[in-house]
């Protein structure tokens, strides 16, 4: 395998986990700590790693949401189920409030005139 398409298959394991796609911008930083290494977009023949993403369509799909540019993986038949699974997963949902209540009782005297 050459290192152009071993390269293609980890960039489609990269994009294939996110399920809401990776923003362009962090694409080098997930690549790198599944490889261990950033894309070689100069060994490539290519300044800029828009420009690589658009000249492989049959592993990325390039989408402008909410004015930031979003790569997701291609869907092909061999990682058709794949993409199956990652759609049918489910969101976590993250509050801002902790999940912690205080259960401690609470002394309440009779009389509230009364003092400790």
């Amino acid at each position: 395998m050459s290192d152009s398409e071993f390269l293609k298959k980890m960039l489609r394991a990269v994009l294939q986990s996110s399920k809401t796609g990776v923003p362009v911008n962090k694409l080098q930083s997930e690549y790198r700590s599944l490889c261990g290494e950033f894309i070689p977009l100069r060994k490539l023949g290519f300044s800029k790693l828009e420009d690589y993403l658009q000249s492989i369509p049959s592993v990325v799909k390039l989408e402008n949401r909410m004015g930031e540019l979003r790569c997701f993986a291609a869907v092909c038949e061999e990682t058709a189920h794949i993409a199956e699974l990652v759609a049918r997963q489910r969101s976590s949902k993250k509050s801002g409030h902790s999940q912690v209540v205080n259960c401690k009782m609470r002394y309440k005297p009779f009389n509230p005139y009364m003092l400790n």
